[in-house]
């Protein structure tokens, strides 16, 4: 493969999800994150929450992903990862509302939007 080819599928890559509207960012995030803990891939699933998202919670992001694969979630993942969602955006803080999944709160944090809080 030429050098060209190979720099041309470089910057697809890298560019992926570039042009992306902020609300689909947003969609992306709790998309991302629902795909990721379903798969168990506990590394993709906490780069994408704020550490304060797990203040409350008495297991680490890692543990937490490694025991709700043990549980049996009826396809409630599945249905997050491929909801439709309300995206309402007020500063570096956002809102992905939908009627049957709920509201996951996120905030942009250096650039990126991360889970943040559940409303």
């Amino acid at each position: 493969m030429s050098r060209t080819i190979i720099l041309v599928l470089a910057a697809v890559l890298v560019c992926t999800g570039c042009g992306a509207s902020e609300e689909e960012q947003v969609e992306n995030v709790v998309r991302d994150f629902a795909r990721a803990s379903d798969d168990g891939d506990a590394e993709r699933a906490c780069s994408l929450t704020t550490e304060e998202y797990w203040a409350d919670i008495t297991s680490s992001c890692e543990e937490f992903i490694a025991f709700q694969t043990t549980l049996e979630t009826d396809g409630a993942l599945e249905r997050i990862a491929t909801g439709e969602y309300n995206v309402t955006i007020d500063g570096d803080a956002a809102t992905a509302e939908s009627k049957n999944l709920g509201i996951f709160g996120l905030r942009k944090v250096d650039g990126d939007w991360k889970l943040d809080s559940n409303q």
